[in-house]
């Protein structure tokens, strides 16, 4: 290999071999950061799906799904899972893909998901499991 070639080689082997090796770091880092916080609620199976969510309280049931962005631990770092567990059973979920919960392996609708009212064939498993797990009788997905 001649010299020129080895050089070339080198402006571009080396900043990847950087790159790599900073990439390993901080995924470490961050698998360590993961083991020191570990979940504190509970795993439900939904269509695959392994959901992580917190609950507390006795009463009539209320479900907190958050936005983009944060987890269901925002909602007991805030405060306002206890504040509502006073009252009610409260139910944290974290959505597909974020906090503890697992990514979705396929593409989820409206729809899909609730079709048009509790006893609609189309309604999913997710549906009925969010419902379940409030023990939500009166809980009713999509439209009226």
């Amino acid at each position: 290999m001649t010299r020129k070639k080895l050089a070339a080689l080198a402006r571009w082997l080396l900043p990847t071999i950087a790159l790599t090796s900073a990439t390993v770091l901080v995924v470490r880092r961050q698998a360590r950061r993961a083991d020191r916080h570990p979940p504190t609620g509970t795993f439900l199976d939904v269509d695959g799906v392994r959901l992580h969510f917190l609950e507390r309280g006795s009463g009539r049931p209320v479900v907190l799904l958050h936005g983009n962005g944060v987890m269901a631990r925002d909602f007991e770092g805030s405060g306002v899972l206890d504040r509502l567990a006073a009252n009610h059973r409260v139910i944290a979920f974290d959505r597909p893909g974020y906090g503890f919960s697992e990514p979705r392996t396929r593409r989820w609708t409206p729809s899909k998901c609730c079709g048009s009212g509790p006893d609609d064939p189309r309604r999913s498993e997710a549906a009925k499991a969010l419902c379940g797990a409030a023990d939500a009788s009166q809980a009713h997905c999509g439209r009226r």
